[in-house]
């Protein structure tokens, strides 16, 4: 099947393999058996020393190894390795392959596979044989009782891959049955990969195998999702929206201790530190300078412990306190003088709310300060970038943005308030025509100082 899908095969070729195969292994049946243990290759060739026709028949993963011989031999092999506490069950088979008996049907096979024609392909085929990659043209009559009847090492083989750069294995098959073996190797040779099964047992149909094409896909699989849907035209496929990545770590750095110890001090008070972190008594007594007094270090001695204790507390506890973001309100009295303000301010409101309290109030402020106030009308739901954009700002002393106020749904996004909407258009038109005035954006209700002051328009 792999040889087929690789393209070294074609699907008559291939079929073909498949039904002589199995209807010339039926000839062996009742003389032979399988066995599934769960050891490594080592261990299984010490159970089956002794046993008269024996032998490895596959190696899956380092914990995975398939025996085959005479049943009589296998069945004792199994129950030696139960009697060890090992993991142990026989297959679901009547005949020996990948060991000797597949001697007794060569013939056989020669003579119905003549005239197998494997070609060359470009895609890069790894035989579980040689365990390593073979060109496809030597997929032939040969090769496929060769292939039955030597071991399979199907470990090696995804080692082999892992070697050559692969990450991402797909087992095409009706239950996955492999997975689990390339995992184990792969967590054996240390690296991180992404296997993914098709099918599964009682979950073959469509549903599945999408949730498969989503699995691969996901682990960097090219899926042609167009080929996907039987309509036509196929749907138009787009591309996710990326994120543009700051290089902004969110965890945190973890400093030496020396840094930490250190840290806003002098280097001799970070030194003194240190030797009372490390309970170096001659360190600290350098440090002192009190070498030349032993009575005095020896005093000092029984206090080092606590000292270094107290130390490695403190400076947890500082470094806990620093992950803590804090929100504070602070009462700030009112200022004893009045500033003064001057030139124009325009005002941008809410067509709808144009009589809004809060609207009258922050004019009347500002004029009560010498300011001359200019109303713009906002229609918060239709208004467009170009349109803020023409308005005239040249010569403003400040601009206060009141479009908040307007919190109905936007027209052509209900989830959006309207004024929402309408104060990012401000600022991207006020970026359009390269204002420098201040803007002063104003909410009401917007934010809960405390427990007392009930959030309103959030």
């Amino acid at each position: 099947a792999a040889a087929c899908v690789a393209g070294a095969l074609t699907l008559d070729d291939a079929a073909r393999i498949v039904a002589v195969r199995s209807d010339a292994l039926r000839q062996l049946a009742g003389h032979g058996a399988m066995a599934s243990l769960g050891v490594g290759q080592e261990q299984a060739a010490e159970l089956v020393d002794g046993r008269p026709g024996v032998g490895i028949a596959g190696v899956n993963s380092p914990s995975s190894t398939v025996i085959s011989g005479p049943p009589e031999h296998v069945a004792a092999v199994v129950a030696d390795a139960e009697a060890r506490g090992l993991r142990a069950r026989t297959i679901d088979v009547d005949y020996a392959s990948h060991g000797p008996q597949v001697d007794e049907i060569a013939d056989l096979l020669a003579e119905r596979l003549s005239g197998i024609r494997p070609v060359d392909t470009d895609v890069a085929f790894y035989s579980t044989v040689t365990a390593g990659r073979l060109g496809t043209t030597g997929l032939d009559t040969a090769y496929w009782i060769t292939n039955l009847r030597r071991p399979i090492r199907f470990a090696d083989t995804v080692e082999a891959l892992l070697a050559d750069g692969y990450r991402l294995f797909i087992e095409a098959s009706p239950h996955p049955v492999l997975n689990l073996g390339i995992q184990e190797t792969v967590d054996h040779a240390g690296v991180t990969a992404a296997i993914v099964p098709t099918l599964r047992r009682d979950h073959g149909g469509l549903t599945q195998l999408t949730h498969s094409a989503a699995l691969a896909f996901t682990a960097g699989a090219d899926v042609d999702w167009r080929r996907w849907f039987p309509t036509e035209p196929a749907p138009r496929t787009v591309d996710l929206p990326t994120y543009a990545f700051q290089r902004q770590r969110y965890w945190l750095k973890r400093a030496t201790a020396a840094a930490a110890v250190g840290a806003g001090h002098d280097a001799a008070e970070a030194q003194l530190w240190q030797a009372i972190e490390d309970l170096d008594m001659e360190a600290l007594a350098g440090s002192l300078e009190i070498e030349d007094r032993p009575e005095t270090v020896e005093a000092l001695e029984p206090a080092l412990p606590v000292l270094s204790a107290w130390r490695r507390r403190h400076r947890e506890k500082s470094t806990i306190d620093s992950w803590r973001y804090h929100v504070t309100w602070e009462h700030r009295p009112d200022a004893s003088t009045t500033p003064e303000l001057s030139g124009d301010w325009l005002l941008f409101v809410p067509e709808a709310q144009a009589d809004h309290p809060a609207v009258r109030a922050t004019a009347e402020a500002l004029q009560e300060h010498g300011a001359v106030v200019r109303l713009h009308a906002v229609e918060t739901g239709r208004v467009r970038r170009e349109s803020l954009a023409s308005v005239d700002t040249s010569g403003l002393a400040g601009i206060v943005n009141l479009l908040a106020l307007d919190e109905e749904p936007h027209p052509e996004h209900p989830a959006v308030p309207a004024g929402l909407a309408a104060t990012t258009t401000l600022v991207q038109a006020l970026n359009d025509n390269n204002t420098t005035t201040p803007l002063h954006t104003i909410t009401q209700g917007a934010v809960s100082t405390n427990a007392t002051d009930p959030l309103t328009n959030p």
